[in-house]
């Protein structure tokens, strides 16, 4: 791989997978909405998508990669009718004007994002539980057809429970963090459901290896793998592991709230990437994310002990 477009370079997972690619060396270019704050996108070329088809098939053309990386997604879950022109928009048009203009260049892989969520009921069967997820269906679909009649080599990923550090998402762990660290009460569900946590770092290394397999083996191409560290942990665990971890409580109360509409109890894992292995360790990522000053007194309790 000597260069790569990369679309949601301005998203968490984006930023790492381009800070990856600039310190490996590969020539990199950005394709972002008019709206993004571009200096997100780091040191890399950066093409502003308009909505307009030729122009964006004249930008691919233009920097010929080798690999797309296509993590843009809107991932807004409300009801509402704003939303569902941006997740049809975002999730669904977007892709399928990026794989027509990567179509009429040279051959060029393509690593596609999708959700856990696709599979709600924690089985191989298409059961989506938010539109969002029903989205990343509906492109997958799209991708199938570009794969199997126009030529383009790609991998789908899906992806589990991304975390790690300075992550602006509020997602469980940050929530987590922030809750204990200001001591504050965090109400949670009941808290049994199973999720599978995967650091940002081992998500980008997958994302990266997925290419150089399909680059290596392009008879893959089509198939759907997991990103996945392969140990299910209920939410319970989780915030037993964080106090474990930092020596401190957290504030929380069990079924503060209901479990969501359509909530994950059992994340379907489906086939893992194949030579890919899941390498960062829980524990001493929790530490980083701890306070500067909870961080040193993790590290000087576990010197003692």
């Amino acid at each position: 791989m000597k260069r790569a477009l990369v679309t949601g370079g301005t998203g968490y997972i984006g930023r790492a997978l381009l800070r990856r690619l600039m310190e490996i060396g590969v020539d990199t270019t950005v394709i972002v909405r008019p709206a993004s704050e571009r200096r997100l996108a780091a040191t890399a070329r950066i093409i502003v998508d308009t909505g307009d088809s030729a122009n964006l098939a004249a930008c691919i053309h233009e920097s010929e990669p080798d690999v797309i990386f296509h993590l843009a997604a809107h991932t807004g879950l409300a009801n509402t009718l704003p939303n569902v022109d941006s997740l049809v928009t975002s999730n669904v048009l977007f892709g399928a004007r990026l794989l027509e203009a990567a179509a009429g260049t040279s051959r060029v892989r393509f690593v596609n994002t999708a959700s856990f969520w696709q599979h709600a009921d924690g089985s191989p069967r298409y059961s989506p539980n938010t539109l969002y997820a029903a989205t990343k269906q509906a492109f997958q679909d799209i991708l199938t057809y570009y794969v199997n009649r126009r030529e383009i080599a790609a991998l789908t990923l899906r992806l589990s429970d991304v975390y790690g550090p300075n992550d602006p998402r509020r997602k469980l762990l940050t929530q987590l963090v922030d809750a204990q660290a200001e001591g504050q009460v965090l109400k949670l569900s009941p808290g049994y459901q199973l999720i599978d946590l995967v650091h940002v770092d081992d998500v980008v290394d997958a994302i990266i290896f997925a290419d150089d397999l399909l680059a290596r083996k392009p008879e893959l191409s089509g198939n759907v793998y997991s990103v996945a560290s392969g140990r299910l942990r209920s939410i319970r665990e989780v915030v037993a592991c964080l106090e474990r971890v930092s020596g401190k409580p957290v504030a929380v109360e069990w079924g503060g709230r209901a479990y969501r509409p359509g909530e994950v109890m059992h994340p379907f894992l489906g086939d893992p990437l194949p030579g890919w292995h899941a390498s960062v360790d829980l524990d001493a990522a929790l530490v980083e994310m701890l306070t500067p000053a909870e961080r040193a007194e993790s590290l000087r309790r576990n010197e003692r002990s």
